[in-house]
């Protein structure tokens, strides 16, 4: 940092705090400097409003939204707009690194804060038709939502587990209203695809409860809730078959896949529509304490998908080696099955130049294994 550069922020922030807006600009910067991504001018007023509405107020309308003027004479110089982009950010990279050090002490509720509103917005009254039937309700949900992309995609990266004490009635009423959370799904699974085809804001897994919800963003407090509270079937399967304990598997949740299997008693051997099972689903992301959760769980570690391929195929295939090697040593997985494409775990690994996996499975693999030449397009 500059000589000097801390001490003029340090008079900023001191500044702010003299400000006849200092809540305002409070707001706002904690949106701007936690926010896991740049938001543009409408997402912080959208952020901003969530504040003033009123019980009755099923949705923000423009009357409710500061004026962008406003939000950056509050932050006293701290902030600036792109008029090119439309993105409201820190004047300064400086500015970053002063609040990457120093902002527990001038924004200490920061991420609490965000992660209420984005609850609170989610949660608002004009989503309670649930999730959107064509692509022009969908983006002119978009359109005039500004922040509920943003709230969608994130909301658990500020719902963490240090905030979810004072966030639990919050998280447990949303999770309740499954219209609410059917139109999250929607937004969840949509729009990070970028949704430029046709038709492709229905491409998302429909009948995707409270528990799905929670078990796909790692919430295992707010599992044990529902499941001591019985208000969960933790085997209950979405439109696309998967469960709970599925959506957990793949991204990598350990204390949710632990909690689903010792305390829910999940099935850890059910099949989703492709055939996928959990054990399958954290292979290939290589999620090795996962897959070691789900053997301890006695995962069946030889069961096949629709395409014929295991646990370790799809492992083999995607070069996760840390897992192929537990597969094989505490799983006791079978290295020379061939799936309906006559490919073993091994011809995988070969097909997409995996070396450390190759040498793995020829340690075990028998003189009958089969390669593949080519690899194989399955879709």
């Amino acid at each position: 940092m500059p000589a000097g550069i801390d001490e003029i922020y340090d008079l900023t922030t001191e500044r702010i705090k003299q400000h006849p807006r200092e809540s305002l600009a409070r707001r706002a910067l904690s949106w701007i400097v936690y926010a896991t991504r740049p938001l543009r001018v409408e997402e912080v007023q959208h952020a901003i409003a969530i504040d003033d509405l009123e019980p009755e107020d099923r949705s923000i309308a423009k009357d409710f939204l500061t004026p962008e003027a406003l939000i950056v004479d509050a932050c006293a110089g701290l902030i600036k707009i792109d008029e090119k982009s439309n993105i409201i950010g820190l004047v300064h990279k400086t500015a970053q690194e002063y609040f990457d050090r120093k902002g527990a002490t001038h924004l200490p509720d920061a991420q609490l804060h965000i992660g209420t509103r984005c609850l609170k917005y989610l949660s608002l009254d004009v989503f309670r038709d649930g999730c959107c039937p064509t692509d022009d309700l969908f983006a002119s949900r978009l359109r005039e939502n500004k922040l509920l992309d943003y709230a969608a995609q994130n909301v658990a990266n500020h719902v963490r587990e240090e905030t979810m004490r004072e966030l639990r009635d919050l998280v447990l009423k949303f999770l309740m209203d499954t219209r609410k959370v059917s139109c999250a799904t929607q937004v969840l699974f949509v729009t990070r695809t970028g949704w430029r085809s046709e038709g492709i804001s229905q491409w998302y897994p429909r009948d995707f409860f409270g528990i799905h919800y929670a078990a796909h963003f790692g919430w295992t407090e707010i599992l044990r809730c529902l499941i001591e509270n019985s208000e969960a079937d933790v085997d209950l399967k979405d439109s696309y078959g998967r469960t709970a304990l599925s959506w957990a598997a793949e991204n990598g949740h350990e204390g949710v896949v632990k909690l689903l299997i010792v305390e829910g008693k999940a099935d850890v051997n059910l099949k989703d529509d492709g055939g996928r099972t959990a054990l399958s689903r954290a292979a290939v992301n290589g999620h090795k304490g996962v897959v070691q959760q789900l053997i301890v769980g006695n995962a069946e570690v030889d069961l096949e998908d629709s395409f014929g391929q295991t646990a370790l195929s799809w492992a083999a295939e995607n070069g996760q080696e840390g897992v192929v090697q537990l597969l094989m040593v505490e799983g006791k997985a079978n290295v020379d099955l061939a799936d309906g494409f006559g490919q073993t775990a091994l011809s995988w690994a070969v097909d997409n130049g995996h070396e450390g996996v190759v040498k793995l499975l020829q340690s075990t693999t028998t003189a009958s294994s089969r390669f593949a030449l080519h690899p194989v397009n399955r879709f």
